[in-house]
């Protein structure tokens, strides 16, 4: 997640510091596994890496942060998308010979 959000960093301000970008995203990360209020740690992992990023302005800081979750959001869709159509091409949808309680 440090490489990709350091790449991206790369491309919103080609003097970033890719080693400390990098970095920051680690403890943005784990505030956003930690708060229990915010699903998917959204906004606490974006304040987080702005106020770790200290190599980076705080409007690119801003920009990194809401361009990475942007890409995040978008590689766990595509790859939700591939894993259902991959299922469904495997046979393995739904099982309609499966007993469930009640039924």
């Amino acid at each position: 997640m440090g490489l990709a959000t350091a790449a991206l960093a790369r491309a919103v301000a080609p003097s970033a510091d890719l080693w400390s970008v990098g970095l920051a995203a680690a403890p943005a990360w784990l505030a956003g596994f930690v708060a229990v209020g915010a699903p998917g740690g959204i906004g606490v992992r974006e304040a987080v890496f702005v106020a770790a990023a200290t190599s980076l302005p705080d409007g690119q800081a801003v920009a990194v942060a809401l361009v990475a979750r942007l890409a995040f959001v978008a590689a766990d869709a595509a790859g939700a998308a591939l894993a259902s159509g991959a299922r469904r091409l495997s046979g393995r949808g739904a099982r309609p010979d499966v007993n469930l309680p009640g039924t």
